[in-house]
């Protein structure tokens, strides 16, 4: 009996005190974000997939996509050096990823410019779920204006 009422004390301090906890908006930079993610040139042959994430909070903006695709490796990165290098953006990582010191097969190109980056990775042999990522953020810590908002979402 004790237990039931310490239990039902403690559950109504934490639901009382949770009222005054808000979430904070999230950065200027999300908006520039999103719009990045949605004029980004997505490659012919990606099938976007529904599992994509969101965050937002006062150093980071950060926005996911996956897809599925039997594309090459490198017909990918020849298409989006192309097409982000001529829109400004700066190669600045193009390296395989290994999988505890295993070459699985998975790829990572990083861009940058004006403090924003477009990470594309191309996932490994043991990744069933998607074939390619593409991560789009802003971080205080790259250098980009201040003026910034945790929020975190998964669709």
């Amino acid at each position: 009996m004790k237990t039931k009422i310490l239990t039902f004390s403690l559950l109504i301090l934490l639901t009382s005190g949770c009222e005054d906890i808000e979430s904070s908006p999230p950065p200027p930079q999300m908006s520039e974000v999103e719009r990045l993610r949605s004029t980004f040139p997505v490659y012919p042959s990606f099938v976007q997939l529904p599992d994509n994430f969101r965050v937002a909070a006062p150093h980071v903006a950060s926005l996911g996509l996956s897809f599925k695709s039997d594309a090459p490796f490198d017909d990918v990165r020849r298409f989006y050096v192309e097409k982000l290098t001529s829109d400004g953006w700066q190669l600045v990582e193009d390296r395989k990823l290994s999988d505890w010191g295993r070459d699985m097969g998975g790829h990572l190109l990083e861009f940058r410019r004006d403090g924003y980056r477009i990470a594309i990775e191309k996932g490994g042999r043991n990744n069933d779920d998607w074939d390619y990522g593409i991560n789009f953020s802003w971080e205080k810590s790259q250098g980009a204006p201040p003026n910034n908002g945790m929020q975190r979402t998964r669709n």
